[in-house]
């Protein structure tokens, strides 16, 4: 699967053992968004996203950060309502090396690498929440959540998910998120509920909990408020890392 450019394009990597992980946002018409961090603590860094094709590695460079996002698998096509969006979800492997605070770091780790394309106006939207969970040696979940500007409620969320499984990805008919948030507005705690359609065309539910770990960067540049932090997701009796990222319009 190819597209075309591109309207948003997102990154998300990590793990827990080390603590080590990242995220990247690519907006439209919007300055990028990139922050890595390691158990001791994660910074936003000047960065670069590149790449928008599916078969393509693609690279997040910039200031001490050189890391390279490998396919892992065939993307899987985002659904809203159960029809195809302009963009898909994909596993990938993020290898290379970055800097934070004067400690270089390798890092070959799980991600996800997602795109919704040229079809997604992404400025008619006023904000974003995007959450990514991948559990080894292969299993994802994707989901993103595009709000217009002056929406009062989630009910006018375009709201687009993906379930990351080598065995056979199904197409995700009814995404759901829940959010707990602290006073700050941080989110801390995470449910997804994704149903997808099976072989016999019978709906099953894929179940994901999760909570921050405490590992968190935020940016605000020309209006455009960023944040992010490192989860741990639990599905089944898996646990794997994900990044919940937030992103709003003054």
């Amino acid at each position: 699967m190819s597209t075309g450019a591109g309207s948003l394009r997102m990154l998300a990597f990590g793990e827990l053992g080390t603590g080590t992980w990242g995220a990247a946002l690519s907006l439209a018409g919007e300055a990028p968004f990139a922050g890595v961090g390691t158990a001791s603590g994660a910074a936003a860094v000047p960065a670069r996203l590149e790449g928008t094709r599916s078969g393509d590695d693609w690279r997040l460079t910039g200031e001490g950060v050189d890391l390279t996002a490998t396919a892992l698998a065939a993307p899987v096509a985002a659904r809203r309502a159960g029809q195809e969006t302009d963009g898909f979800d994909q596993l990938c492997r993020v290898s290379g090396r970055f800097d934070p605070a004067g400690a270089g770091h390798e890092l070959s780790t799980l991600g996800c690498r997602s795109l919704r394309g040229d079809g997604v106006d992404v400025s008619r939207y006023g904000s974003l929440r995007a959450v990514t969970a991948w559990f080894e040696p292969g299993l994802g979940l994707a989901l993103a959540a595009l709000r217009p500007r002056r929406a009062k409620g989630q009910e006018a969320d375009l709201v687009s998910a993906a379930v990351l499984d080598p065995d056979g990805a199904g197409a995700v008919e009814d995404p759901r998120l829940s959010t707990a948030y602290t006073a700050e507005g941080w989110p801390v705690r995470a449910g997804l509920e994704l149903w997808v359609a099976g072989e016999d065309e019978q709906l099953q539910v894929r179940r994901a909990a999760g909570e921050a770990t405490g590992g968190r960067v935020e940016s605000a540049h020309d209006g455009l408020a960023v944040r992010a932090g490192l989860f741990r997701w639990h599905l089944g009796g898996q646990v794997g890392a994900g990044v919940y990222l937030l992103a709003g319009r003054g």
